[in-house]
């Protein structure tokens, strides 16, 4: 027996991957923040440290980890579609037309991937609101209802629902977190 296999066998190398992957899964939660999709690489990472845990240290998880993975998908699903909304919803608040919603969810889209391209990482969250903000205000003035002067209120409700969204993306992270670190636990 060489000294892998009883590290293997002694369950060190398994409790080890655990807590690394547990602080590993939570810093990605946390990074929810700056809007990087840290609640579907939490569902990745947890995917490979089954595949580690179960192919490798042939410790598999069983049924609960595998359905934790589903469950946290599922939460990152309904993550991914309230922060789209939120834009819309804080617009719609503030008393915006349709157009100025969906302008608002259109304008979150496209302003976060151009504040990735000008800053990554904190230029996305940036671009993300104030492409809300514009994108409403654009929708506004499409419809012929309002003036520049009349979008700023619409506006600004779907820069702050969407800064709301991105906020929220964060529970909605610690709720994956905490049923994948059950998922990685409990064999």
């Amino acid at each position: 027996m060489t000294w892998l296999d009883a590290v293997a066998q002694s369950g060190v190398t398994f409790a080890l991957s655990t807590v690394v992957y547990c602080l590993v899964a939570a810093a990605l939660g946390l990074a929810t923040l700056v809007c990087v999709p840290g609640i579907w690489l939490m569902i990745l990472l947890a995917f490979a440290n089954e595949a580690l845990n179960g192919f490798v240290f042939a410790r598999p998880g069983g049924w609960v980890a595998w359905i934790a993975i589903g469950v946290a998908s599922l939460i990152a699903f309904a993550a991914e579609v309230f922060e789209f909304l939120a834009g819309a919803m804080g617009a719609k608040a503030a008393g915006a037309s349709r157009r100025g919603m969906v302008g608002a969810m259109m304008g979150s889209v496209v302003g976060a991937v151009g504040g990735t391209a000008i800053m990554p990482v904190i230029g996305t969250l940036i671009g993300a609101i104030a492409g809300a903000a514009l994108g409403a205000v654009i929708g506004e003035l499409s419809s012929g209802a309002r003036t520049l002067r009349g979008s700023v209120v619409p506006a600004a409700g779907a820069a702050g629902g969407r800064l709301v969204g991105t906020l929220a993306k964060v529970i909605f992270a610690a709720a994956a977190w905490i049923c994948l670190v059950v998922g990685a636990i409990v064999r």
